[in-house]
């Protein structure tokens, strides 16, 4: 008897058991369905953020590169002449060239952008012609021009990499005044005063078109885009206006060549 109760009991206490762990089992299966669950549903709702955030800022870089910008140029450098017929003498022209004015630059894609400029420009070359000696100094005479004009060059300009750019394009040149003079130059000062005469009007043409090729660096300080480059300018048609001349046996096709340094400073 017993025995009955001992193995009647015994039954009991396993099904139990089983029970219980069916039990443990099945909640543990939920557990891991759940978290299974909820880690999928992270990792898409990270997903899409991360998508969202790539989307809006792609968005955004892209509105920030064709930003229109505006700013100052200053161009200043060294002039020549070339082309310059041999009749009239050696090429020793040399001067100083200066731009001061205003640009603006609108990007056309992430590797082009137009930029226009307009530029008031003044150019003044010389050359000696002659020097000597009078009493107790020596003298040399120079011949200068000057030249102002307003000039428009029409850039386009390529950032291959960040940081660095090459442009090119044309310039236009519209002529408003010129002065012509020649200069004594006397060493002694004391005795002898430095003398300055005008000579005929130096007659040019009312428009020159030039082509215009540079390369610089752009940076950006406190807010403001900074351009810092070289430049050479070169006319495709001569300065100087011809008077009808039938006696004359030659052509004066006489151009500028200048190589500037500029800076641009934008303001917005």
């Amino acid at each position: 008897m017993k025995m009955k109760n001992f193995i009647l009991a015994f039954s009991v206490a396993a099904m139990f058991s089983n029970a219980f762990a069916e039990d443990s089992a099945e909640a543990n299966a939920g557990e891991n369905d759940n978290s299974i669950k909820y880690e999928s549903e992270y990792k898409s709702f990270e997903k899409g953020n991360s998508i969202q955030h790539e989307s809006e800022y792609k968005s955004y870089d892209k509105e920030v590169s064709k930003v229109f910008r505006f700013g100052g140029h200053f161009g200043g450098g060294v002039g020549f002449y070339w082309d310059y017929p041999s009749e009239m003498g050696d090429n020793d022209w040399l001067g100083v060239v200066f731009d001061l004015g205003v640009l603006f630059k609108y990007p056309i894609s992430n590797l082009f952008a137009l930029a226009p400029e307009v530029n008031f420009g003044f150019n003044m070359t010389s050359r000696k012609i002659g020097e000597g000696s009078v009493r107790f100094s020596d003298y040399s005479v120079n011949e200068s021009r000057t030249l102002l004009d307003v000039n428009i060059p029409l850039m386009l300009r390529c950032t291959p990499v960040q940081y660095f750019y090459v442009e090119a394009g044309v310039r236009l040149n519209f002529n408003l005044a010129t002065w012509h003079s020649l200069q004594e130059n006397y060493d002694n000062s004391d005795l002898y005063n430095n003398k300055s005469r005008d000579l005929d009007e130096w007659n040019v043409n009312a428009f020159v078109p030039s082509l215009v090729f540079g390369l610089g660096g752009s940076v950006n300080s406190h807010g403001h885009d900074l351009d810092v480059g070289l430049r050479f300018v070169l006319d495709v048609r001569g300065i100087e206006k011809e008077k009808k001349d039938y006696m004359k046996s030659f052509e004066n096709n006489t151009k500028i060549f200048a190589i500037q340094f500029i800076f641009n400073y934008y303001f917005i």
